[in-house]
């Protein structure tokens, strides 16, 4: 428990950091909401392991985010002031901005941590590929610029983008899989033996990282606005699903 506490902390000092760097003006306002999209899930996922078998845990571990969520229904509403939160998590600073990005994230991640709790890699991978492809994908496809094509279904994102959404989450994923499987989370299904296990070690595991990412990033591809929040971590969801059979 007590290490529960630190890593809900670190979450906590997480948002107040990216919140000062924005306000601050620190670093681009691209990068500054970006640390927050990167680098809140991937946080949030460490901490997964450390919770009990309890039924309660997962609801435990999604009262977290409802608590970020609420936060940011009321200052987007205007019902609670924070410019250190606007200014972290918005792209123009109107705290409107919050009642879709920034709440449809949140709630993304409460969605999957319900559905999708700790022993299915579906969840790790939605979630990775929400943060670490679908936030680094705004990143390098601005940096890009002009130097870069545009997709040719949808002229506003480009090659680069989506290649970086798809190492991104890539990268993100792994490192969490491996670090689940190193907790025991995946014991049942290592133990179950068959294809779902085989999916579970060597570069089986691998290649369905890189497939699962690689539909997550397609569909961050299309013009679908602040609904990728829902849908790229749907779609990446699926697919896990489907290969790795849980």
């Amino acid at each position: 428990m007590p290490y529960q506490h630190s890593i809900h902390a670190l979450q906590i000092a997480y948002l107040g950091f990216c919140g000062v760097v924005g306000k601050l003006r620190l670093l681009p306002s691209v990068l500054a909401r970006k640390l927050m999209h990167i680098g809140t899930g991937p946080i949030y996922l460490l901490c997964w392991p450390l919770y009990t078998a309890a039924p309660a845990s997962r609801w435990l571990a999604a009262s977290v985010v409802v608590a970020a969520g609420l936060q940011f229904a009321l200052v987007g509403s205007g019902a609670v002031r924070s410019e250190a939160l606007v200014a972290g998590v918005s792209r123009t600073g109107r705290r409107e901005e919050l009642l879709r990005g920034p709440l449809y994230y949140a709630i993304a991640h409460v969605a999957v941590t319900l559905a999708l709790w700790r022993g299915s890699p579906a969840g790790v991978l939605a979630l990775a590929m929400l943060c670490g492809g679908d936030g680094l994908a705004e990143v390098v496809g601005r940096s890009a610029g002009s130097r870069t094509p545009r997709l040719p279904h949808n002229p506003s994102k480009t090659w680069a983008g989506s290649l970086a959404c798809w190492a991104g989450g890539s990268a993100t994923a792994l490192p969490l899989l491996l670090h689940f499987r190193a907790c025991g989370m995946f014991d049942a299904a290592l133990a179950a033996g068959g294809p779902a296990a085989a999916a579970l070690s060597g570069w089986r595991l691998a290649a369905g990282v890189g497939l699962c990412s690689g539909i997550g990033a397609a569909v961050e591809s299309l013009p679908l606005g602040d609904a990728d929040n829902f849908a790229v971590p749907a779609a990446t969801a699926l697919a896990a699903r489907l290969y790795f059979g849980r």
